[in-house]
């Protein structure tokens, strides 16, 4: 049996996520595998960035989830995106860690709550429109 390298599906990932799901600022999603789930942002290198992927991070920690693989884009938008593959089915409950990583202090404010519940529609919809194509093949 081949062993997966996880680190090349996500960055398989992170192209498909670039390409078909850049106006989702983050989400998650079932992978092609069962069992498995992917979470991405589309919002750029930096502190924001770092903390929201921190979040996660800490989450699966703390209910002994399983990150298999993770990825950056590369090239022109270097850094920019990001997809972690993770030993999950349940792609649903990685997005509220996702928000309030990025989102920190501003969580307080409604103003943050109203636009993170409308990036959460917009996510939802695209992902609902592309989702992982059965062809999706890293590479």
């Amino acid at each position: 049996m081949r062993k997966i390298d996880w680190n090349a599906e996500a960055r398989g990932m992170v192209r498909y996520v670039v390409k078909h799901m850049f106006e989702a600022h983050r989400g998650a999603m079932l992978w092609k595998k069962p069992g498995i789930s992917v979470a991405f942002g589309n919002d750029g290198a930096g502190e924001k960035q770092d903390r929201e992927i921190a979040s996660l991070r800490a989450y699966l920690k703390a209910n002994e989830i399983e990150e298999l693989g993770f990825a950056k884009s590369t090239g022109e938008d270097a850094g920019y995106s990001w997809a972690m593959i993770i030993k999950s089915a349940a792609p649903d409950q990685f997005v509220a860690p996702l928000w309030v990583g990025w989102l920190g202090e501003d969580l307080q404010h409604g103003a943050a709550i109203a636009f993170s519940s409308l990036q959460v529609q917009i996510a939802q919809r695209v992902v609902a429109d592309h989702g992982i194509e059965p062809e999706f093949v890293a590479g």
